[in-house]
């Protein structure tokens, strides 16, 4: 059900009107995104807006942006019905909801900047919702809640899970990614607002006390952890320019592209110990 953000009772919907008619609250309208929390639409510490602009240049070219579409694409279709109703939350410019979109997915898209949203929509999304994932207008609503590289922006990352557990209906799943290993840390986390890298012992403790049970977790990007640990080293002093940082050459990039598609392909059915990023796979333990 969609819910009032601020008195929680159930929100009356006809098209895009959102309506409260326990205290008045209308949600507003602009250009078919619906904005739960205006006052919160254009910037926010945990993710400065200006970021989205940068991500939007490169997320169709990087190297690291297409593998891990094609990583997200092979969980989705391990795990989730194209049945199912699902939503991305911290969608960014909505590049992932896009391809899942492509592939038969229906899938929402939200976020809390407007800007990003407008970018979403451009990829041809339809269904977008503004608003703040620490005080979602949805309850028990969806069947799949993902998150790609988001939480660990928050620093209550399990307040985000168990706000993302009462997004879900029960036996509702979530899927989401974060960086690993803390001694992988390096300028880009700095640019990038990060609080933190995970390890495996604390997802499973975080997954557990936000209600959840887990069924997959998994590390992938093994195959370039020599150069993520050498990056660490590497512009440590460089923490201002955020665009600089996710700039490469060329052929570099090409090169990482082919290195990181064999080791997908490679590792597909296996759980390596080590990976430059993990992915979980949940599901909502029923109420």
């Amino acid at each position: 059900m969609v819910v009032c953000p601020r008195c929680y009772i159930q929100i009356q919907t006809a098209g895009d009107i959102y309506r409260c008619g326990e205290c008045g609250y209308t949600a507003k309208t602009m250009n078919s995104i619906i904005i739960f929390e205006p006052d919160m639409a254009h910037d926010n510490r945990d993710y400065p807006q200006d970021g989205l602009h940068s991500l939007y240049k490169i997320e169709n070219s990087h190297f690291w942006f297409l593998n891990r579409k094609e990583y997200i694409a092979d969980l989705f279709d391990r795990y989730i019905s194209k049945n199912n109703k699902i939503i991305e939350v911290g969608a960014g410019t909505g590049n992932v909801s896009n391809m899942l979109r492509s592939r038969g997915y229906s899938i929402a898209a939200g976020e809390l900047h407007i800007e990003g949203l407008r970018m979403a929509r451009g990829h041809g999304l339809c269904e977008l919702y503004q608003f703040d994932i620490f005080n979602p207008p949805f309850r028990e609503h969806f069947d799949t809640v993902c998150a790609f590289d988001v939480i660990e922006h928050f620093d209550n990352d399990t307040g985000a899970l168990k706000k993302i557990h009462g997004m879900l209906k029960n036996d509702g799943q979530v899927i989401i990614t974060v960086p690993a290993h803390r001694w992988l840390w390096n300028s880009e986390d700095v640019l990038a607002r990060h609080k933190r890298r995970y390890d495996l012992k604390r997802i499973r403790s975080i997954f557990t006390a936000s209600g959840f049970e887990i069924i997959e977790t998994r590390h992938f990007f093994t195959f370039i952890i020599p150069l993520l640990f050498i990056r660490r080293f590497i512009n440590r002093d460089m923490v201002e320019d955020r665009q600089h940082e996710i700039k490469i050459n060329p052929v570099i990039n090409g090169i990482l592209y082919y290195i990181t598609k064999l080791e997908f392909f490679l590792t597909r059915r296996l759980k390596p110990r080590l990976g430059g990023s993990i992915s979980v796979v949940a599901m909502k333990v029923k109420s």
